[in-house]
């Protein structure tokens, strides 16, 4: 399979592949709307675990993650 891309346009495979990816989208409406610097696919997945699973990481005196609006830190 990876022998038949060789064969495609590069121009014509990077509109298609821009097209079927919906995420790129969010990651540039994100980081326009919010300011977030390093914004990827990544953390946008790993902000939303971890808006939905409030207690996957515990709070407090031991806190392992800091979250702000624009920006997460493990520590």
């Amino acid at each position: 399979t990876r022998n038949r891309l060789n064969e495609k346009d590069i121009k014509v495979w990077k509109q298609h592949t821009s097209k079927t990816n919906m995420t790129g989208r969010i990651v540039w409406s994100l980081r326009d709307q919010n300011r977030i610097e390093m914004c990827t696919n990544a953390w946008i997945k790993m902000a939303e675990i971890f808006s939905k699973y409030e207690n996957l990481i515990p709070r407090g005196k031991h806190c392992l993650i800091v979250q702000t609006g624009k920006s997460m830190e493990l520590r």
